[in-house]
């Protein structure tokens, strides 16, 4: 991927340890701005890479284009981020095993390319507004935050929320990047009680008794979650009275 930089840096000539004091980049529509090192380490092969970089003027696209062989993204919107990467001076081992980066990101007004996808999160907005299914919600646009740390090909997130207009996703777990599997657990909190979620009917009439149940510091309705599987075929479910549903 082309990439423009304009930077300042300090080469030792005795050795070629290199000190990036300020690197202006960019490629596609993102800019970033990093600082760090290139040095070698004493009786150990190789170079050792140490970079902290700030995205403040970003889109979701562009990252993503970084990390996944697909012609179309999944995401498209403005996007924020902090990192720090750190790669050991390790021969034979792929970047990816070896390196450890740790950092908090945010996504404002993204929205998914899918159409699938994004109709499900319609549904969800709706649902958690408490409005019947023939009214209108307008255009649905999420956010996203997380901090995470990388080790081993392993993404831990300590910090996830999603949101849509009326619901919020809270979540914390590992994904692996190799694997592509996905274990998280958290809550689902909904601005409409569990019997407006639901719409009416008898359904509906029958879920008033335990709508004080689900109902926690403000929000209409608060469920316990969890997202296991793999990327392409995640498992939602409920984890009612530790019992899965």
């Amino acid at each position: 991927m082309p990439l423009s930089t304009r930077f300042t840096a300090v080469v030792d000539g005795s050795d070629g340890d290199t000190y990036l004091n300020r690197v202006d980049g960019k490629f596609l529509n993102t800019q970033l701005v990093a600082k760090g090192k290139v040095i070698g380490i004493e009786g150990v092969k190789g170079r050792e890479v140490e970079i902290d970089f700030t995205i403040d003027h970003g889109r979701i696209e562009d990252l993503l284009q970084l990390a996944m062989d697909s012609q179309k993204p999944l995401l498209v919107g403005p996007a924020a981020m902090q990192a720090h990467i750190f790669i050991p001076a390790e021969k034979g081992k792929k970047v990816i095993d070896k390196m450890k980066l740790r950092g908090e990101f945010g996504l404002t007004q993204a929205k998914f390319t899918d159409k699938g996808v994004q109709e499900k999160l319609i549904g969800l907005s709706r649902h958690g507004q408490g409005k019947a299914s023939d009214e209108p919600v307008g255009e649905v646009v999420s956010d996203l935050k997380g901090r995470f740390v990388v080790d081993r090909a392993t993404v831990k997130f300590s910090e996830l929320t999603f949101g849509v207009p009326g619901a919020l996703v809270s979540l914390a777990g590992n994904y692996g990047m190799r694997s592509e599997h996905l274990d998280f657990k958290g809550e689902l909190r909904l601005q409409a009680k569990l019997s407006e979620a639901v719409g009416g009917g008898v359904k509906g009439f029958f879920l008033k008794a335990v709508d004080p149940f689900f109902k926690k510091r403000g929000a209409g309705t608060v469920l316990p979650i969890k997202i296991e599987g793999t990327r392409k075929e995640p498992k939602f479910g409920l984890n009612l009275f530790g019992k899965d549903k």
